[in-house]
């Protein structure tokens, strides 16, 4: 296999780890979605429990986790596909030089918007549920020994460390995409 065989081959192996990040990250919120939904059902159902709203939480926090690690896979792949894979292609004999999404002048004045919407979209998505579930169980944070008492502390710290990591992914892909190799 030649040089430019191997190239070609990993980049289309890369795009496609890149692509299935991206339905893996859509596929964990989704889920998300479901738990908060179930929760909220067994919560709200006949006989109303709404301290079984304290899991969300929790939830959300390994959510966000599973979330920042796609995206920093997606934006290494991104990195990996626009700079080294790139800078070599050009370099065949003749050159491979093909425009990429990834690193094209229309990606570039979208990628600003699109990162700052899907961050909001997750600071919606994850966080706001938490901050709901720890409102209706407010009662609870005065009670520091009960068992209710210490879940809702333990929630809140949840609920911080989510929005935590929801920023640092978001910071994250802004120095990924300061760092592209964007087409002029």
């Amino acid at each position: 296999m030649s040089k430019a065989d191997t190239a070609r081959t990993t980049y289309e192996s890369a795009r496609s780890e890149l692509i299935s990040r991206l339905q893996l990250r859509d596929n964990v919120l989704l889920i998300y979605l479901g738990a908060v939904g179930t929760l909220l059902g067994v919560a709200l159902g006949t006989s109303v429990r709404p301290e079984m709203l304290i899991a969300i939480p929790y939830v959300a926090v390994g959510i966000a986790l599973l979330l920042a690690q796609h995206h920093s896979a997606i934006g290494a792949l991104l990195h990996f596909c626009t700079g080294e894979l790139s800078e070599f292609l050009r370099e065949l004999n003749p050159s491979e030089d093909a425009p990429q999404w990834d690193n094209s002048k229309t990606a570039k004045r979208y990628a600003s918007a699109s990162m700052l919407q899907r961050s909001l979209g997750h600071v919606i998505v994850l966080v706001l549920p938490c901050v709901a579930a720890l409102w209706v169980n407010i009662g609870h944070a005065i009670h520091l020994k009960s068992t209710n008492g210490i879940l809702w502390w333990g929630a809140c710290i949840a609920t911080i460390l989510t929005f935590l990591l929801i920023l640092s992914t978001h910071s994250f892909r802004k120095m990924i995409n300061k760092e592209l190799n964007w087409r002029d």
